[in-house]
């Protein structure tokens, strides 16, 4: 079977500094490849080893993005535009599927922990199943 990653993303301008440790957590725990995925101006922030960075505009165009975009009821500002680049998330993460021939990815949130993700993920591939998996919450 193929490794499956867990993949991170993070679209803003300066990477926090909270990144560098959810990374390094994600690496030492999670038994997966770990990916995290910026934009050119952070590719260089910090290197953690077991992480791969990938560069968004190596692969990404925004135009699908945008037009979806304009389908959005709620403030595309609002909090430094966090709805609007939670969408379009999904979007880089569809074309990164493309780009990488990956028929599965795992998403998670730079503000989450893994812990042995590899079983959950392993587990879903043994029943066929593709796309993109990610960690839910409940409130």
């Amino acid at each position: 079977m193929t490794s499956i990653p867990v993949i991170f993303i993070y679209l803003g301008d300066r990477l926090p500094r909270y990144v560098y440790w959810s990374i390094q957590m994600a690496v030492k725990y999670s038994n997966q490849e770990v990916i995290l995925i910026v934009n050119d101006k952070n590719m260089n922030s910090f290197s953690v080893p077991g992480c791969k960075f990938v560069s968004v505009e190596s692969f990404y165009s925004s135009n699908e993005f945008n037009l979806a975009k304009r389908n959005l009821a709620a403030n595309v500002k609002f909090r430094d535009s966090l709805w609007s680049k939670s969408l379009e998330r999904f979007f880089v993460l569809y074309q990164y599927m493309l780009f990488s021939d990956s028929r599965m990815v795992f998403h998670a949130e730079l503000d989450q922990f893994l812990f042995d993700s590899k079983s959950l993920v392993e587990s879903l591939a043994k029943q066929e199943f593709s796309g993109i998996f990610s960690t839910c919450h409940s409130c």
